[in-house]
């Protein structure tokens, strides 16, 4: 199992796959996803919050209407522009830069390094619970139907 933390704590360049199969399960997948990169505070490419409600629709609009079979989303460092801005020391004008970590959408890759379903975080935890039902089920008596 992979720690999506550990990747995101290092800001290292790994791209993510989620299976659109079971649209469903996809949908659960994509906000699991949003809510924890909310949490930890790392935006879009654009600098927009993870849960922006734009970029979010944007983003799902897009898979519905070409019906991609997996979605990749890559998380890398990005130079992001800030504009001129005067220095007063030096008395000159220059450009401002700002390297920020965050993650777009990659529509043109056909794998990915990692899938959500390698992901420590979001792995559910299963308890195999058909024995105790058998076992209640004789002890009281109690008939059901699978």
């Amino acid at each position: 199992m992979t720690s999506i933390e550990d990747l995101l704590k290092e800001e290292q360049t790994f791209s993510l796959s989620f299976q659109r199969d079971l649209p469903l399960r996809f949908q659960e997948q994509f906000w699991q996803m949003i809510a924890y990169l909310d949490r930890h505070e790392i935006p879009w490419f654009n600098g927009e919050k993870a849960s922006d409600h734009f970029m979010c629709q944007q983003f799902l609009g897009q898979q519905w209407d070409y019906d991609y079979q997996k979605v990749i989303l890559v998380f890398k460092p990005r130079e992001r522009f800030l504009g001129w801005q005067y220095d007063e020391e030096t008395d000159e004008w220059g450009i401002s830069i700002q390297d920020v970590y965050g993650f777009a959408w990659n529509h043109l890759a056909d794998e990915a390094d990692y899938s959500f379903d390698e992901i420590a975080e979001f792995q559910e935890e299963f308890i195999d619970t058909s024995d105790l039902l058998a076992f209640f089920g004789k002890k009281t008596g109690f008939k059901y139907f699978l």
